[in-house]
């Protein structure tokens, strides 16, 4: 159907020679040209077609022929198609086109010339958003039916956004070029290269009520060289190389800051993991080379913490090569290579598969010089502690695979310092299963060095998975198993390690207890032993502080008692001789107590047993001290304490 409000037609010329071709030249000009086939509508509000001129020639039983060259101008125009409407505010070509008419052969023809397009708006219906293109340029020429086609392409400042969002860009590029681009006989369009200047991406603008955010992707450009565009929508090219890339990454309580504005794929309504296909379903992609250079940087900011965090990733390098979506499973070799400040070096290497619909990943790399205060607002909230000085060097093995993440990271830490959040309530001391100081000052060498292995392992698909809980998890238990390590190898005989309460009803790390006879104080050869070996663990790990914490039990009070002196002969009472012998041998010790009719024990003395425990913490200090070199500042005796339970040992606990 087609309709139009004025038309108004200039002749110039008509001639029509013996061969019996007609060559026509002047004008042809209207209003309200509308067009519709179907779901298909154009209109143009003015156009005007120049002749200079028109030929046409229909020889009998030969195929007939059209040429023609001049301009055409079209204004406030209009196209829709399904998903699709542009509003290009013109068009003006200028060139030359021709045809080959055949009843019995499909059409051939070509058209060159420049082609021109002022402002452009297009709106896509799913996803919903907008494009828009200050000015397109075209030159070359077109072949239908046949090889030959040869054409440049550029568009200036092209931008595209979310009519819901009007505050919104998601897109911005000042300038696109595609040179020689030709058609082959399949049907493929080939091109020499295809360059982007100043591309940007997710910004928001600033507002009443919302301060708005700046471009989250950056870049000076990006070169794609020899890609190719088969019939069915397949992409292949030899390489992509970006320049100077700058990406803000920017967390929230809520998310990545930038991806909420991007719309939905189409039919996703469900957050749950993607389904089991092997590959990503859509046209394939193929890429030689993928690249980044230049002085390329990543500026992350984390919000959620309730310290922030802030640091620049900066110069990074990233190269990925053998990109293939319809091989799914093979590997792509993956190099990175990246500075935190001025110290810190980040190295990987590995490959990746990407184009899994569950992706693939294997990275070995290493960290060299990290300043941990960075990461202190994570250590708060993942650990219970805040970091104060530390430096970080580590060896990272990680893979993403069958679903699972699974990672071996090697740690050196040293110098660290840190404090509790909240005394007695730090998560790192619940999963390692002792106080902060103690973890810290058992792990800590001579050098002031930790040495760490942490496994992390999770179901990265899975809802409940969180990166955080994995980590503080696999932090304490790599603390605990290498607490427990170090002690194993500093008393390899005998198993020492293990949790008990103290006074206030914690549980500590504490080492087996000194058991004494009952009613003794004095250290046996075995205690001293045994008491050697830890004055060597506390010389290796100068951090660590020691509490000797005596008890004595009832147990203890019959030989207390018995040791006791006999009270004196009293004065003043009638003795006899034979009194007065058993008195004299029982002091001799010449007389067993039964036979000397001696009263059994009195109830126990508290303060005499307090005395006894008190002894025996004293003499596990001096030993330390005296033949182990162990500063006194570093031994802390606890009160002694007096316990009746019948099944209380008389000991020293001995607790890190």
């Amino acid at each position: 159907k087609a309709t139009l409000g004025t038309l108004k037609i200039e002749l110039g010329s008509l001639r029509v020679d013996p061969a019996g071709t007609t060559t026509v030249t002047g004008a042809i000009a209207g209003t309200g040209l509308a067009l519709t086939a179907g779901e298909t509508k154009f209109s143009a509000a003015d156009f005007r077609l120049d002749l200079k001129p028109l030929k046409a020639a229909f020889p009998p039983r030969r195929p007939g022929q059209l040429a023609w060259s001049g301009r055409l101008e079209l204004a406030d125009l209009s196209f829709a198609v399904p998903g699709l409407m542009a509003t290009p505010a013109s068009v003006v070509w200028d060139g030359e086109a021709s045809a080959e008419l055949d009843a019995n052969a499909p059409p051939r023809g070509s058209i060159g010339g420049r082609l021109a397009l002022g402002r452009t708006r297009a709106t896509l219906v799913d996803p919903l958003l907008w494009i828009e293109s200050e000015a397109a340029r075209a030159e070359g020429t077109l072949v239908h039916g046949g090889e030959g086609t040869s054409a440049k392409l550029s568009l200036q400042t092209i931008s595209a956004g979310l009519p819901a969002s009007p505050a919104i860009e998601l897109l911005s590029v000042a300038r696109i070029d595609v040179d020689d681009i030709k058609r082959a006989a399949d049907g493929s369009m080939t091109a020499a290269s295809l360059k982007l200047s100043r591309l940007q991406a997710l910004q928001r603008r600033r507002e009443a009520g919302n301060p708005g955010y700046p471009w989250r992707v950056d870049l000076a450009g990006a070169t794609l060289t020899g890609p190719t565009l088969k019939p069915g929508g397949d992409v292949a090219a030899t390489s992509l190389e970006i320049e100077r890339l700058l990406l803000r990454v920017t967390r929230t309580a809520t998310g990545l800051v930038g991806l909420d504005a991007l719309p939905p794929p189409s039919g996703s309504e469900s957050k749950s993991a993607p389904a089991k296909e092997t590959s990503i379903p859509g046209p394939a992609l193929a890429l030689g080379r993928l690249e980044l250079r230049g002085d390329s940087r990543i500026i992350f900011e984390d919000r959620a913490p309730r310290d922030k965090v802030r640091f620049t990733v900066a110069p990074l390098a990233l190269r990925l090569d053998n990109l293939d979506s319809a091989k799914p499973r093979q590997d792509s070799p993956l190099r990175f290579t990246a500075k935190i400040g001025s110290f810190t070096q980040i190295r990987l290497a590995g490959s990746a598969r990407p184009f899994l619909a569950r992706p693939g990943l294997d990275l070995k790399g290493r960290i060299d010089g990290f300043d941990l205060p960075a990461l202190s607002p994570y250590a708060a909230e993942t650990l219970g502690v805040r970091l104060h000085t530390g430096r970080l060097d580590a060896d990272l093995v990680l893979a993403l695979k069958d679903e699972r993440l699974v990672g071996d990271t090697k740690l050196v830490v040293s110098n660290l310092t840190l404090d509790e959040v909240a005394k007695d309530k730090s998560a790192l001391a619940a999963q390692s299963g002792m106080p902060v100081e103690t973890v810290i000052g058992l792990l800590q060498d001579s050098d002031n060095v930790i040495r760490l292995a942490i496994p992390i392992t999770g179901d990265y698909w899975s809802p409940e998975f969180n990166l955080n809980d994995a980590i503080g998890q696999a932090v304490g238990g790599a603390l605990r198993d290498t607490a427990t390590a170090v002690l194993g190898i500093a008393f390899p005989i005998i198993p020492l390690i293990s949790l008990i309460s103290d006074r206030s009803d914690r549980d500590r790390l504490g080492l087996t207890p000194l058991a004494f006879a009952p009613g003794e104080a004095a250290l046996s050869d075995p205690q001293r032993v045994y008491l050697d070996q830890l004055a060597k663990l506390l010389k290796e790990r100068p951090a660590l502080k020691l509490n000797l914490c005596p008890t004595s039990t009832r147990a203890d009070w019959a030989p207390l008692w018995t040791a006791r002196p006999p009270e004196p002969l009293p004065t003043g009472v009638a003795t006899t001789v034979r009194g007065a012998l058993t008195w004299v041998r029982q002091s001799l010790g010449q007389v067993p107590a039964a036979a000397a009719a001696t009263p059994p024990p009195p109830e126990p003395e508290e303060a005499a047993l307090a005395d006894l425990a008190a002894e025996r913490s004293r003499q596990v200090k001096l030993h330390l001290a005296e033949r182990g070199g162990i500063e006194e500042g570093r031994l802390f005796e606890c009160r002694p304490a007096v316990d009746f339970d019948e099944k209380a040992l008389p000991r020293v606990d001995l607790m890190l």
